[in-house]
C-alpha cells in the first residue's frame, strides 16, 4: 500500500479524479489511516464536482475522527447527488501538531449513507507529492504475504509466503466494521477463512507482524 504525502500541509492537501468520459454518482468515501505519526492524519474531507473539470461544486464537507489505529479504513457516506465527469477530494486539518499531511489510501464508492456536514468550509489550494515510501519493515511484510483465490466465492487463504512472523488479521467490511479476526500461531504458513455467509464486495485485510503492518484488498463474490 502506498501512502498520499504532502509535506507542506497548512494549505491542505487534494487530489482530483478524471472519470474518463463517463459520468458517475458517488455517495461515500473511504479513508484508510497511513502506517505511522496520527498527529499527521486530516480531520476534514470535502469532495467536489464538476461537469468540465473547470468548474466545481461542493457536494459534502465532513469530519474525520482522530484516531490512534494504524491502516484503519472508514467510510464516510453522504446523500445522493447527481452524476459527475471529476470529482476532486481536498483535506484540511490535522489531528496534531505538524507540517505534514498524509493517508493510506483514498477511494470514492457509490454506496448512498450519511456524514456529518461542517457548514463555513471553503475548498482549499493545494500542492501535492505522493510518496510511494512505506516503512521497509511493512514493506517486507506486504510483499511476503499474499491472498488467494482473491476474488472467491467461498474459502480464501492468506499465504505467508516469506515465513514472516505474524501476529493477526483483521477483516473490515465497506463500512469500517470489523468482521472477523484470527491470531496466527508462531510459524503458521496459511491460514484459511470460509466467506460462504459473508455478503458479496469488497473487504479490507489489515495483517499485523511483529515488525510491520500491510494491508490487503479482498474481493467476495
Amino acid at each position: 500500500m502506498t501512502k498520499f504525502l504532502d509535506f507542506a500541509a497548512l494549505d491542505g492537501m487534494g487530489f482530483e479524479v478524471d472519470m474518463l468520459g463517463v459520468t458517475s454518482v458517488v455517495n461515500t468515501i473511504q479513508i484508510v489511516t497511513a502506517n505511522d505519526a496520527p498527529e499527521r492524519d486530516p480531520t476534514t474531507y470535502e469532495i467536489s464536482g464538476s461537469i468540465d473539470g473547470t468548474t466545481y461544486t461542493s457536494i459534502v464537507i465532513g469530519e474525520i475522527p482522530s484516531v490512534a489505529e494504524r491502516f484503519l479504513p472508514r467510510y464516510f457516506g453522504f446523500p445522493k447527488t447527481i452524476s459527475y465527469f471529476f470529482y476532486r477530494v481536498n483535506f484540511t486539518d490535522l489531528c496534531g501538531t505538524s507540517d505534514i499531511m498524509q493517508v493510506a489510501d483514498v477511494q470514492l464508492f457509490p454506496i448512498i449513507g450519511n456524514a456529518p456536514t461542517i457548514a463555513g468550509l471553503t475548498i482549499c489550494e493545494f500542492e501535492v507529492t505522493v510518496d510511494d515510501e512505506v516503512s521497509i519493515e511493512d514493506q517486507i511484510l506486504s510483499n511476503g504475504i499474499s491472498i488467494s483465490p482473491n476474488p472467491t466465492h467461498n474459502i480464501m487463504t492468506i499465504y505467508n509466503e516469506s515465513n514472516i512472523d505474524l501476529e493477526n488479521a483483521i477483516i473490515y467490511d465497506l463500512h469500517g466494521k470489523m468482521i472477523h479476526s484470527v491470531n496466527f500461531k508462531p510459524a503458521e504458513k496459511y491460514h484459511s477463512f470460509d466467506l460462504t455467509n459473508w455478503n458479496s464486495g469488497m473487504y479490507l485485510i489489515r495483517i499485523k507482524g511483529a515488525k510491520g503492518v500491510a494491508a490487503k484488498k479482498l474481493i467476495k463474490l
